[in-house]
């Protein structure tokens, strides 16, 4: 009886090392698996930006087409009214030259 319970913990020290290194390896893959889940859903959010990219490349062509085209302004000239100032010039002469407090409100 003494020999068997002798050889069962000799053995269990001998592979302790394999369930160690075992333990490890599922350690491992766990770590590599959560790794391509997350690899996988940036890839995904990369394919969508890519998507919007392209679809955002397109909108700057067409709009680029259009103000070349140069129907883009002549729409928006027409909604604005250009209002002309003219210049003040001084062609009477000021009426009131010099203007000078009455004694009054000078203090």
């Amino acid at each position: 009886m003494k020999y068997i319970f002798l050889f069962i913990i000799f053995t269990m020290f001998l592979y302790s090392d394999e369930i160690k290194r075992m333990e490890l390896i599922v350690d491992d893959i766990t770590k590599l698996r959560t790794e391509l889940e997350n690899c996988r859903k940036n890839s995904l959010q990369i394919k969508n930006l890519e998507k919007q990219l392209e679809k955002y490349k397109k909108l700057l062509i067409s709009k680029d087409k259009e103000i070349k085209s140069k129907k883009y302004i002549v729409r928006y000239k027409e909604k604005i009214k250009v209002k002309e100032c003219k210049v003040n010039t001084m062609d009477k002469p000021n009426k009131f030259p010099k203007l000078i407090l009455k004694d009054k409100y000078k203090n």
